[in-house]
């Protein structure tokens, strides 16, 4: 999972990189929630993953 998320980030990063200036903005904001988005639900499954093991 992580080496195909890595390259869908890089993926975007390049198409990003490619867009007008005025689209660059929206995209990078859309690509910063979608990591924001990732990094706390893989958080979330970890302190779960935590949790479940101190029971």
């Amino acid at each position: 999972m992580a080496a195909d998320f890595i390259e869908q980030v890089q993926a975007e990063v390049e198409r990003i990189r490619a867009l007008g200036i005025e689209d660059q903005p929206d995209a990078w904001a859309r690509l910063r929630d979608l990591l924001e988005t990732t990094l706390t639900s893989v958080d979330s499954a970890a302190n779960g993953a935590e949790s479940s093991s101190d029971d």
